[in-house]
């Protein structure tokens, strides 16, 4: 059985690094979804920490993301 861990974020601060690095070796796949971050820190955070990064341009909100 394979786990994915899904992480919904817009515009996060420092808490993004340490989300991802608490669940990176629990999971077998690590996705977060950027939110619509006007600056694109989420998806540099996520790729440096090696989770896959799925991007939207609006903030679709939580139950969309």
């Amino acid at each position: 059985m394979r786990t994915s861990v899904v992480i919904v974020c817009l515009q996060p601060g420092d808490w993004l690094e340490e989300a991802i690095a608490s669940v990176v070796d629990q999971a077998d796949q690590v996705v977060v979804v950027d939110n619509g971050s006007a600056d694109g820190a989420a998806s540099v955070v996520a790729r440096r920490a090696g989770a896959a990064v799925v991007r939207s341009e609006r903030n679709l909100g939580f139950a969309a993301g």
